[in-house]
């Protein structure tokens, strides 16, 4: 615990507060009664969040060269 407190700036409360919403999400697997370094680590990155979904699609009348540029600022304008 020493050293998540010096290296987060944290004290032992936000620290114990912060692993149990992380177990309660099922990112980690740990109770407060253990030590942090005995957490397990369940999911390591974070979910994607359905807000943020975007479509990676071009628009229709985008023309692309063969090395992947744009094309279109050249034969357009």
């Amino acid at each position: 615990m020493p050293e998540l407190e010096r290296l987060s700036g944290r004290l032992p409360v936000p620290i114990k507060d912060g692993l149990a919403m992380l177990a309660m999400e099922n990112y980690i697997q740990w109770e407060a009664s253990m030590p942090p370094e005995r957490a397990i680590i369940i999911e390591g990155w974070e979910r994607p969040d359905p807000r943020f979904n975007r479509l990676e699609t071009s628009p229709q009348g985008t023309q692309w060269g063969v090395d992947g540029g744009n094309i279109e600022y050249w034969t357009k304008y």
